[in-house]
């Protein structure tokens, strides 16, 4: 009867220690729990309130990992918005410059046209009017042309091509497109080009490319002048050289000449909106070449264009 006693005293301690334990054990879990849901809490908040958070990483805990997991998420999330920030700030001087570019030629052409309605002008000084009118409306009409091709290259609307084309052709409507321009100013123009080299770009996009690299040049020349365009093949790239005896850029200033809209201030009494250099940058960077420019203030400036020889360099 004793024996029996004792043995149920002890499975009774037992059984008390064992639900000391679990109440314990409960306790403690519950503890974590809490201060787990606490830290989650807090964290969260910090992250939703986009508010320095110091990230616990140091430990191997799943709170620790859990806290990893959301760094790189607020990380993810603090790169896209910056992304955002700086995509809305693009866009507000994007507006801004548009703005700039359109006041001017709409003020002029609503004073010439309210010259020749208003005013009893004798026939050619009425004639000179209007053609200062037109030229202002062609100024518009370009400018808008040139934002939506740029604007169709930065967001791949236009499919730029990649293959082997005559590059010697490609000079030449270049040039017949600034045959005009040329003789207007009696700018002479050399081209020292084989008959056979080949590089690897869009047609019509490389002669719109090289097109405005030479309407600057002759555009910033006197009249008179010379340019000189001569093809180099290299072994990965060919590289068209295109030198002016134009006024020159300060170097300071050329880094910024492929920028939007850029000119130089002593150029504004020059017809000019400071988009080409922009276009033709693109164009060749969409065909994996570069551009590069040398210039002397008062001498004149050397565009080097690089274009690839072949389309496998770039799966080295």
């Amino acid at each position: 009867m004793v024996k029996k006693m004792s043995r149920e005293f002890i499975i009774f301690i037992i059984g008390v220690i064992l639900i000391g334990f679990n109440i314990i054990f409960y306790i403690k879990i519950r503890k974590e729990i809490c201060l787990f849901t606490d830290r989650m809490g807090f964290v969260l908040d910090k992250v939703l309130e986009e508010e320095y958070v110091d990230f616990n990483l140091n430990e191997e805990t799943v709170l620790s990992k859990l806290e990893s997991k959301i760094k790189l998420l607020q990380d993810s999330v603090n790169l896209k918005n910056d992304e955002i920030k700086k995509e809305r700030d693009n866009v507000q001087k994007l507006i801004g410059d548009i703005s700039h570019q359109i006041k001017t030629p709409l003020a002029n052409m609503k004073l010439y046209t309210e010259t020749v309605l208003y005013r009893d002008l004798e026939k050619d000084k009425r004639d000179e009017f209007l053609r200062r009118a037109i030229d202002n409306i062609e100024k518009l009409d370009w400018l808008m042309d040139s934002l939506v091709k740029s604007s169709r290259l930065e967001n791949g609307i236009i499919e730029i091509k990649k293959e082997e084309v005559n590059l010697k052709e490609i000079l030449e409507k270049a040039l017949k497109d600034v045959d005009s321009f040329r003789k207007s100013k009696n700018i002479n123009i050399n081209l020292e080009c084989s008959e056979n080299i080949k590089v690897y770009g869009d047609n019509k996009w490389l002669v719109e490319g090289i097109f405005n690299i030479l309407d600057n040049g002759i555009k910033y020349s006197e009249n008179n002048k010379s340019i000189e365009i001569k093809v180099i093949k290299n072994e990965i790239f060919t590289e068209i050289i295109i030198k002016d005896e134009g006024r020159g850029i300060e170097s300071k200033n050329i880094n910024n000449i492929f920028k939007r809209f850029y000119r130089e201030e002593e150029v504004y009494n020059i017809s000019g909106v400071g988009i080409g250099l922009y276009l033709s940058r693109e164009i060749i960077e969409k065909v994996n070449g570069f551009i590069k420019v040398q210039s002397v203030k008062g001498k004149g400036s050397t565009f080097s264009i690089f274009l690839l020889n072949s389309l496998n360099i770039t799966k080295l």
